[in-house]
């Protein structure tokens, strides 16, 4: 019972200990791959279901025990992920993949637009505030880039543990992907930082400021294209044609 949930125990970790333990706030840079990675492959639909609550849960539980009572919690967060399971089927493993990476930037970007729902979003790349190089790339990218960031490389980790067997892992490949991951995603972006322009970037985000501009630009283009994928599921599945080529060309 408990081995089918391993995924999402792993991914329900990660995210709790890079919350509670500020020195762990790199593993946010994988600490979605095993629960993207499961819900790719898997298509036990309410499994899946458990295992996002599951996830959520474990994270909106590290806030709430932080230093401070956290002001907001990844239930938009949530249903993004939800949102991804209920159109995969329809989308496809490429447009649905694609899919989440909007649908959980418009998660984030939604209490910005309506202050009323500001407690029902969390923003992923938070735990990066009080770094000091990230701290330059925030005042560039805003909070949705470094977000759109971190979920990239969360892809990438599931991408390398997908080309895995689970029954005999191939530790050289796995360690070499993974290093190449760190040395591309993480430290040459870090060592390459600008100057930041916002001298109050660790208070950032906060609901009574504006967005900068990348967020609002990050903003608008996931509404869109988040909308335009809910349609086109929707249409695809009162049309029931399933049997298409899930290539873009």
């Amino acid at each position: 019972m408990l081995k089918k949930y391993r995924p999402f125990y792993l991914s329900a970790s990660l995210l709790y200990l890079s919350e509670v333990i500020p020195a762990l706030y790199l593993l946010k840079f994988l600490a979605l791959a095993p629960l993207i990675l499961e819900l790719r492959q898997s298509g036990n639909f309410n499994r899946n279901l458990i295992g996002i609550l599951l996830t959520m849960s474990s994270w909106s539980l590290a806030l709430f025990l932080g230093d401070e009572v956290s002001s907001s919690y990844p239930v938009f967060n949530g249903l993004a992920l939800i949102l991804y399971l209920i159109s995969k089927e329809r989308l496809g493993p490429q447009r649905s993949s694609l899919a989440l990476l909007f649908f959980w930037l418009s998660a984030e970007g939604l209490a910005y637009t309506f202050t009323f729902f500001e407690n029902w979003s969390h923003p992923y790349s938070e735990a990066l505030f009080d770094l000091q190089y990230s701290k330059n790339w925030l005042s560039i990218t805003g909070f949705l880039g470094a977000s759109f960031w971190l979920l990239l490389l969360n892809y990438f980790a599931a991408y390398l543990g997908s080309k895995q067997d689970r029954s005999k892992l191939n530790w050289p490949a796995l360690l070499k992907g993974f290093g190449l991951l760190i040395l591309l995603g993480i430290v040459i972006p870090l060592a390459l930082s600008p100057q930041s322009t916002i001298d109050a970037i660790s208070e950032y985000p906060s609901y009574n400021l504006k967005l900068l501009p990348a967020d609002l630009f990050l903003q608008r283009m996931s509404y869109f294209l988040a909308f335009f994928l809910l349609l086109f599921s929707v249409v695809k599945h009162i049309l029931r044609n399933s049997k298409r080529d899930d290539r873009f060309t």
